[in-house]
Formats: C-alpha cells, structure tokens, sequence
C-alpha cells in the first residue's frame, strides 16, 4: 500500500520589527537631521520648528527653555514648568545655545539687529513676564492660605465676649434712642436673656462714652459743640437722659454683682490631707498609741498628748464639716474653744479619763486640770500623740 504524502503548511515568515535606529533614519529622510550651525542657508524658520515639534516633546521644551534661563540669570527658571508658555520658544533657545543663526523677521521693529539678537531680547523680556506672574499666583496662593487659616482661627475668649457685648446692646442701643417715649428696664432685660456676668459687666464701658459727654455738659463750663449738640434738650431733660444712661450702667453692674459665678471649693480627700503629717505613733512610757490619722479629718474633737511638754490638746471644730488639715496644720477648729494645759504628776490619771471617759466626761476634763489654759497654733509634731477623736 502507497504511503499517503503529508502536505506540510509553510509557516509565514514573521515581519521584521523596525529598529529604532531604522526609524530614526526613516525620520531624517523626511526631517532631516538635527538643525545645526549653518541650517538657514537652504531651511526655513518653519522647516526648523517642524523638525522640533516631530522629535520633541513638552517636557524636552520646558527642561530646554528652563536651561536657557538659567544661562541667562533667572535663579528661580524653575518656575517656568507649572506656567503655560509657546514650545517654539524652547526650540528657538536651543538653536542660540547652538550657536545657529536666525534669520531676522520681518516684523522685527529694529533692522538693524541680527535674528539671534531679536530672539534673545524677546526671549529675556517673555521669560520676566512669565516668572513674574508666576511670583504673582504664588502671592495670591499664599493670600488664600492666610485668608484661610484666619478663617479657620478661632476667635480668643476675649473676642467672644466682645460679640456678645455687642449683641446684648443692640436692644439697649435702641432704648437710649427712645429713653423718652418707651421705658426700659435693663436689669430685667438682662435677667429676661440670662446674660452671663462676664457679658454683663462689659457693657457699662459702651456707654461710657456718653456718661462722660453729658459729665462735661452739665459742668460749669460745656463745650460749645456739646451745648449745639445737645440743645434740642432742656437742661432737665439733659440731666433726665444722663440718669438713664447711667441706670443702664448700675443695673448691668448690679446684674453682673448678684450673678456672679461661685466656684465650689475642691474637696481635698483624707488620705491627701494627711499625707504630710508627722505625729508620734506610740509612746511607749506612758503606754499610749495614736489613733488612725485618718480619723481626725471630718471629726468634731482631737485629743492629743504632746510628750515632750507634758500637755493634754483639745481641738474643737468651728462647725459641721469637722475638723481638717493641711501639711502638718490641723484647719478648721475654733481657737477659743480648743486649748492647751499641762497635767503635771497626774498625767496617768487624766490620759485614762479621756481614753474612758464618755461624752459627759470629756466635756469637763479640761476644767479638771488645774494648770493656765494655753491657746493652740494646730501645729503636730513628732511629740504629739493622737488620743481620741470624737
């Protein structure tokens, strides 16, 4: 059997890429190659600016235009990118920095000048124009930064309460204009707002001003201007309209007086207040030990043994909140009812009475000892022994 032919399918052969150098060259066949020195003898300013604008792009301009500036002096050429400006500028600085010399237009004013001089003078005076307004958009950009920012600040304490002024005297304002037709009561006007004292107090100040005209006028001797400016008043309807202006101010001011903010005195814990206090924790002679310090704050009596001197202290609160402290000073106790004594020989004895003894006893143990009653600082020292507190 005949063996069966395989018909074998050519491949197609795969297009040859164009190489950059190839296209390149196909460019120049069309373009030519980059203008040089000597381009003007058999080109024209258009053939020369086609070329640039086939093989060049923006950003190729812009690095151009903005080296050419800055062979030229313009520190701050940079700005020239963010602007918007013609690409064939850029293409002509090139050609100067080349060297190639430019035909002069026809619409130059000076014919004397060369193309080259024409261009570079143009150049210098668009390139001014140009940063110039870019210095401008950055002063405007910097204007809306500040406007904005002051916007957004916020208005000092100060500042609101001078707003506030303002709007509370508006309806004032208007009832000095008609302090004779209508009658105005400020400190209910006030109360009727619940105006703050800190607002209140500031409007006394805007009718200062007047006070101190009408002062001058009712004086033994007015300024002219005064006496014109006020004559369409008696000389009762003049002093009439200083006491109402001056009810405004009393009023604000009482007003401000009677609601006046009371701030609450903080409340010191126990253990703070007995932080620092020093005190004899045992007195091992005559057998005693103090109490917990903590006890005293809050407690209508303390009783304490200084060891050193031999003396029995009664502290007495001055009223409900009991006795306190602050640092190694015992507060609020009455200086008149506390006292000192010494209890000579008999130490022991009157220890114990007050360790024992109830309410009833303790009221009298002071009179008991015979010793001169001695007034008390509140001072507690390292001598001191906390007895008992009621």
């Amino acid at each position: 059997m005949a063996k069966r032919k395989v018909q074998t399918v050519k491949k197609a052969k795969p297009k040859k890429r164009m190489t950059r150098a190839k296209k390149l060259s196909l460019e120049e066949m069309h373009y030519g190659p980059e203008p040089e020195v000597g381009y003007f003898d058999d080109h024209t300013l258009s053939n020369y600016l086609n070329w640039f604008n086939y093989m060049y792009d923006r950003k190729q301009a812009v690095t151009a235009y903005i080296t050419y500036a800055k062979e030229q002096g313009f520190k701050n050429a940079n700005k020239l990118k963010n602007l918007n400006w013609p690409s064939s500028n850029a293409f002509i600085a090139i050609g100067l920095r080349k060297g190639i010399e430019f035909p002069l237009p026809e619409s130059a004013i000076n014919q004397e000048q060369t193309g080259n001089q024409y261009y570079h003078l143009k150049f210098m005076s668009h390139i001014k124009e140009t940063l110039k307004k870019a210095d401008d958009i950055d002063f405007q950009k910097e204007n809306k930064a500040d406007e904005t920012k002051l916007s957004k600040r916020r208005k000092s304490v100060q500042e609101n309460i001078k707003s506030k002024v303002f709007q509370v005297c508006g309806e004032i304002d208007h009832a000095v204009d008609m302090w004779q037709t209508q009658p105005f009561d400020t400190y209910k006007y006030l109360a009727d707002l619940r105006v703050s004292a800190t607002v209140a107090k500031g409007i006394p100040e805007e009718y200062q001003s007047i006070i101190d005209e009408l002062n001058e006028l009712l004086g033994k001797n007015p300024h002219p201007q005064l006496k014109e400016g006020y004559s369409y008043l008696s000389k009762q309807e003049q002093k009439d309209y200083y006491n109402f202006v001056r009810g405004i101010q009393t009023d604000a001011m009482r007003y401000a007086e009677n609601n006046k903010p009371i701030r609450k005195k903080r409340k010191v814990s126990a253990d703070r207040q007995i932080k620092k206090l020093s005190y004899l924790k045992e007195d091992r002679e005559n057998k005693i030990k103090s109490i917990d310090p903590l006890l005293v704050i809050g407690a209508m009596r303390l009783w304490i043994y200084n060891s050193k001197t031999n003396e029995i202290t009664k502290y007495e609160a001055i009223d409900r909140g009991g006795l306190g402290c602050k640092g190694t000073t015992l507060q609020n106790f009455d200086t008149r009812a506390s006292g000192c004594k010494k209890v000579g020989v008999r130490t022991e004895h009157f220890i114990d009475r007050i360790l024992d003894g109830g309410k009833v006893v303790l009221n009298k143990v002071m009179d008991e000892i015979s010793s001169k009653k001695q007034s008390v600082t509140g001072r507690i020292n390292t001598n001191m022994v906390l007895l008992k507190v009621e």
